[in-house]
């Protein structure tokens, strides 16, 4: 995983999963930003989700300067430094399944699924399956909203 600050395209920073984490849970499939930008979710192709926490290092908030290359200077004012960012992996969920998709509610995660066709809520800190809010694609109906219309008579 690699972090780049769009602004003064600037690598914040560089993160590799260990050779034990991918074989145990599998390669990165695709990932999700928590909308607070606090957390990240990796999910695997062998239906793990790993949640990592995003927090910025006080001890050290000045890894970076956006200086000029030619005079020395700072870029700009505004970019000052950039704060050295920590990636920790916090908790593993496993979906029993593979992953299809995920989107972000407040503190939680709904993954979606097909070879089970399943919706799961989870939260975001503990990585709990909330077992009252899973549900089974094949209870929700799907119709075309034409179906059930009709036109009013004249």
């Amino acid at each position: 995983l690699i972090l780049w600050r769009s602004h003064s395209t600037t690598r914040l920073f560089r993160y590799q999963r260990s050779e034990e984490s991918v074989s145990e849970y599998g390669k990165n499939k695709f990932l999700y930003f928590r909308a607070d930008g606090s957390g990240l979710a990796v999910v695997t192709h062998t239906g793990y989700i790993i949640l990592f926490e995003i927090r910025l290092d006080l001890a050290n908030p000045s890894s970076y300067r956006c200086l000029d290359n030619r005079t020395g200077n700072p870029l700009h004012e505004s970019i000052g430094t950039v704060p050295s960012i920590i990636l920790e992996a916090t908790t593993v969920v496993n979906a029993a399944e593979e992953v299809t998709s995920l989107t972000g509610l407040t503190n939680d995660l709904m993954m979606f699924t097909t070879a089970g066709g399943a919706a799961k809520q989870f939260f975001w800190d503990d990585g709990l399956i909330l077992e009252d809010y899973s549900h089974d694609i094949s209870q929700f109906y799907f119709t075309d909203p034409n179906e059930h219309s009709y036109a009013p008579e004249n």
